[in-house]
């Protein structure tokens, strides 16, 4: 999945038209089942598509869920089992939200960037609890992260970097030079190992590809992916990503939307 290492190589793009066939996402929570975003028919390892929801991050309790997913927090009824241990006045879970979370606003962003130069947005897929012994079983092994199971991030980027090549190859590669245009930089897509293989990744991908298509500026998403991870490289060329360039253990994957 991608990593925290950059590589700075710019593609030369053609910028395309931006569809305006795509629903524009709002600033609200923005659920939808898998099929409508675009999964793929040729997906023949898909779950029950009524099963999964994708939402947009925007409440400070599912911006709390993705950190839990990621293994980053506690949840709020774990919190408030620490502080009555602690002899402490026992917290509401409102209270336990707003302490496990300092630095967010209401909306699930988080306010304190290192970098003015980067917007995030996050995706979530949910279990869809809609009854049956199976997804009663779902429900209760998501049930901590608020049917979290899987996760990605989508960060608008609109800084300069220079890069290690010659401006004179840069500049036959891609016609940018040594800048950097604006872009859209996908991260930490994550989906739980008891859920892969069943089209979430694709729909958590999907609705990045969206959101981009809605935005006036990038028309570019670029990430970086381990080259070892043969499943994660094959979900994104599925998607229509090629590689930009390549370290020994990673590349750089780019798509023009």
């Amino acid at each position: 999945m991608p990593c925290s290492r950059y590589i700075f190589l710019i593609v030369s793009i053609i910028s395309t038209t931006k569809s305006n066939a795509f629903t524009q996402i709002s600033s609200s929570a923005t659920r939808s089942k898998i099929s409508n975003w675009g999964l793929s028919s040729g997906d023949s390892n898909t779950m029950d598509q009524a099963c999964v929801l994708i939402e947009r991050v925007a409440t400070k309790k599912r911006a709390l869920d993705f950190r839990i997913f990621r293994g980053f927090t506690v949840s709020p009824s774990e919190y408030i089992a620490e502080k009555i241990n602690e002899g402490q006045t026992i917290v509401t879970e409102i209270e336990a939200i707003n302490n496990l979370m300092p630095g967010y606003d209401d909306q699930g962003n988080y306010i304190h960037h290192s970098s003015p130069n980067a917007r995030e947005v996050q995706f979530v897929s949910l279990h869809n609890h809609e009854g049956g012994p199976e997804e009663d079983a779902l429900a209760r092994l998501y049930e901590r992260q608020s049917g979290v199971m899987g996760v990605v991030t989508a960060q608008i980027r609109c800084r300069d970097s220079t890069v290690s090549s010659s401006p004179q190859t840069l500049e036959a590669m891609t016609g940018f030079g040594e800048v950097l245009p604006q872009h859209v930089y996908l991260a930490n897509l994550r989906v739980d190992n008891k859920m892969r293989r069943r089209g979430i990744g694709s729909a958590l991908l999907n609705a990045v590809i969206t959101y981009t298509k809605t935005q006036d500026g990038p028309n570019l998403i670029l990430l970086n992916v381990e080259l070892d991870n043969l499943g994660a490289i094959q979900l994104y060329e599925r998607s229509g990503f090629r590689f930009l360039g390549k370290t020994a253990d990673f590349g750089t994957m780019y798509l023009p939307v």
